[in-house]
């Protein structure tokens, strides 16, 4: 990339110089556009209501290389319809891991208030139930409420009500 930058004069003569000027701006824009961020800076936090919870069950390989029986293994994906407060209705995926880790979904319920922070992938789901845990935005993992931080990524644990 560099070099197509120094020496684009020789590679890119043939364009003339609207050409030339067209092809520098695609190759310094190239990087911006493959990384993500453009849909990172279309972010935003919104706030909605579970409407509808689909649980799917499906098999996954563990390993790429070889495919034997004990690599595949059972997959649960749990993806939500959320109303959100502006009216509009989402689909969107909350978790998705091996069967028997995560085995009880009851934060996933119908009408329980849904949040999703700014520049965070997971879904912050509050359950109906009083329960004594928080929830780490970061990594997911549920934390006994008098910790301060996450013990598995040590990122800060808000509780939210």
């Amino acid at each position: 990339m560099t070099a197509l930058f120094f020496m684009g004069d020789r590679f890119f003569s043939a364009l003339g110089p609207v050409g030339q000027s067209i092809t520098y701006a695609l190759l310094l824009l190239l990087p911006f556009l493959l990384t993500g961020v453009p849909f990172k800076l279309l972010d935003r936090s919104w706030r909605g209501t579970i409407m509808k919870v689909r649980v799917k069950t499906g098999v996954e390989c563990g390993s790429l290389a070889r495919t034997t029986k004990e690599t595949i293994y059972y997959k649960n994906t749990v993806i939500l319809t959320i109303q959100l407060d502006s009216g509009k209705t989402i689909r969107r995926r909350a978790y998705e891991g091996r069967c028997g880790t995560k085995s009880n979904f009851d934060e996933y319920q119908v009408g329980n208030p849904v949040y999703h922070f700014y520049g965070i992938e997971p879904l912050y789901v509050i359950s109906g139930r009083e329960n004594d845990t928080r929830k780490c935005l970061l990594c997911g993992m549920s934390a006994p409420t008098q910790n301060k931080v996450c013990p598995a990524c040590g990122h800060t644990l808000i509780k939210l009500k």
